[in-house]
């Protein structure tokens, strides 16, 4: 430690002191609007933080503001050789800390990319086998269906396989030699590349790639509705209605319990709804699943005694996999027996990527959805169970 103070300090007599100079390396974050920025970029034009931790994400998609990274070196001159040590050794952990932020960002997503490697290649054998195990007695409609999810598979590997050779390459330029250097192109190389270009793919993917190759259309549909300008008009309108606000639901939703939830798990006041009638196919999945059965045989008794069971929660299990990717934390509303035998319910969700979700769409779709990629909305399914299906419950 005596020679890092040797190499950064002056010594001064002043007063028969004998005071040390320390040089410490400070860091300031500035944000940048680009010309003709929206009002919140304007908003957040020049503004300083002192670590990365205080930075806000992007406020919309697309956004071209920078962070302009700058390091300064100050000088605060102390009497003691121990004060000297002290103050430069927080400073040495100061630098480490931000630098090792950055790595742990860009490992974070080298994990995610990791993952959905492993489910692509795992969906690439069993395909193989399958084709193995049926030669001979598959359609050619069936075959050339199997050929184009093979082509897709072996796209995204190829693709997934080269941003992790990116991300291990830019963890090996980020070096402790020249931690202020080293921080500035780690930065950048975060907002530039990862954020704007990599996450939004892997998400994509991995939508695209594991619901829609792993037979999860539904998860997929739903994810595609959340992504902007990814949402498909002929599956929303072949199965309900997606409405803009929740003020433009009819009296036969309870607004008040649907701002309360988005209330709970978000910072926004409204957000759009998507209403999926009993005819729909994500409505007729419910009523098949495990869950569901479930729970009409906990609570058959008080249905057919006429009794309403206004609000509980559900869980889909992970042998409904479209389903357990499609909800969350999903609840049974206004639930009850209808004069016919038949059983009504409504399944609802809040469709939002919560922080610290630990899966690899989890943790990039909260990621896209603070830079506005993603755009949360509340579901409704109303679902019927005929009464002749019931008896299957048991």
């Amino acid at each position: 430690m005596v020679s890092e103070i040797e190499k950064l300090n002056n010594y001064r007599i002043i007063g028969g002191i004998n005071l040390y100079n320390v040089n410490l390396v400070d860091l300031e974050y500035e944000w940048v609007a680009e010309p003709g920025s929206c009002k919140k970029c304007a908003a957040l034009n020049g503004k300083v933080y002192k670590s990365l931790d205080d930075v806000p994400p992007r406020p919309h998609p697309n956004c071209k503001c920078k962070l302009d990274v700058r390091s300064k070196v100050r000088t605060k001159s102390v009497a003691s050789e121990a004060e000297a040590k002290k103050l430069v050794k927080k400073n040495e952990e100061q630098l480490d800390n931000e630098l090792n932020k950055i790595k742990e960002d860009i490992n974070s997503h080298l994990g995610s990319l990791k993952e959905l490697l492993n489910k692509l290649n795992y969906e690439q054998d069993r395909l193989k086998t399958y084709q193995v195990l049926m030669a001979g007695r598959l359609s050619n409609e069936v075959e050339n269906f199997i050929t184009k999810k093979k082509r897709k598979i072996l796209v995204c590997i190829d693709e997934v396989t080269n941003l992790m050779q990116d991300c291990r390459k830019f963890l090996g330029c980020l070096t402790h030699n020249n931690k202020p250097e080293s921080i500035k192109w780690g930065k950048r190389i975060i907002d530039d590349y990862f954020v704007v270009i990599a996450s939004k793919y892997i998400v994509l993917w991995y939508g695209a790639g594991h619901s829609g190759l792993c037979n999860m259309p539904e998860a997929y549909e739903l994810f595609k509705i959340a992504v902007k300008d990814k949402s498909s008009n002929s599956y929303i309108k072949n199965n309900g209605k997606l409405y803009k606000s929740i003020d433009d639901l009819n009296n036969k939703y309870d607004k008040r319990d649907i701002r309360e939830r988005i209330a709970v798990e978000s910072s926004i006041s409204d957000c759009r709804v998507l209403v999926m009638d009993d005819k729909s196919s994500l409505s007729d999945k419910i009523s098949k699943s495990y869950a569901i059965a479930r729970f009409v045989r906990e609570n058959y008794a008080r249905l057919s005694n006429g009794q309403e069971i206004p609000s509980i929660n559900i869980t889909f299990e992970n042998d409904d996999s479209d389903l357990y990717s499609c909800f969350h934390s999903a609840g049974i509303k206004n639930c009850k027996m209808d004069k016919d035998g038949n059983i009504r319910l409504q399944v609802v969700d809040f469709y939002n990527f919560n922080a610290g979700r630990t899966s690899v769409k989890g943790r990039v779709g909260r990621k896209l959805q603070d830079m506005g990629d993603i755009d949360p909305y509340y579901i409704i399914v109303d679902v019927v169970i005929p009464k002749d299906k019931i008896q299957g419950c048991f």
